[in-house]
């Protein structure tokens, strides 16, 4: 009877969690990072965040008792003729208690984000968009067994433009990424990837 009570709570916390994972909004302004700048010529091409900064990112916005984080897996974003390619594909979020009678989740999901872009001075100014959420496999697990489980089907949203303050500097782009129910959003780093 337990086991039944938990698969539901576990499989909408999974949803809950990558239901919003991408979205790009309106932040309220906020503080920026001093000392750089973004240029329309800076802010082109293809950039990585890393495992570390792709799992603070999730963190920050899902804190539940699943407690899920990324495994394996990055953060892209490309600069390209007019449009913003955000998000990574095969991302491997994991959580649970850990113990033996506790349920674990581990997904592997792509999240995508497009939407056409611009630079303003310090600010990422976003036209509305089109986000993808899909799950390549979900896997949850009770005391050590696996539960019948079924991949959510895929999500695709349009989000609403927005803008939002960032930084640029050699290698190193750094933008605010909102976050959902409109907290003040978290910082993210990426490094230049080509």
């Amino acid at each position: 009877m337990q086991r039944r009570s938990r698969l539901p709570i576990g499989l909408a916390l999974v949803t809950a969690v990558c239901a919003g994972a991408l979205y790009v909004g309106t932040v309220a302004p906020g503080s920026s990072v001093a000392g750089t700048t973004a240029t329309p010529g800076c802010v082109r091409g293809s950039w990585v965040a890393n495992t570390a900064e792709a799992n603070r990112f999730i963190q920050r916005i899902f804190s539940s008792p699943a407690n899920l984080r990324v495994q394996r897996g990055a953060l892209s974003a490309t600069f390209a003729d007019g449009k913003l390619t955000y998000g990574g594909y095969s991302i491997v979020l994991v959580g649970g208690g850990g113990g033996s009678d506790e349920m674990t989740i581990k997904n592997t999901i792509d999240l995508i984000a497009k939407a056409p872009y611009r630079v303003a001075g310090d600010r990422l100014i976003l036209s509305a968009g089109k986000y993808k959420r899909h799950y390549v496999s979900v896997v949850l697990s009770l005391g050590g067994h696996s539960l019948p489980s079924k991949r959510p089907p895929d999500l695709v949203t349009t989000m609403p433009g927005g803008s939002v303050p960032l930084t640029c500097s050699g290698n190193t782009l750094r933008w605010k990424m909102p976050l959902p129910l409109g907290s003040a959003g978290t910082w993210l780093t990426f490094r230049r990837d080509r």
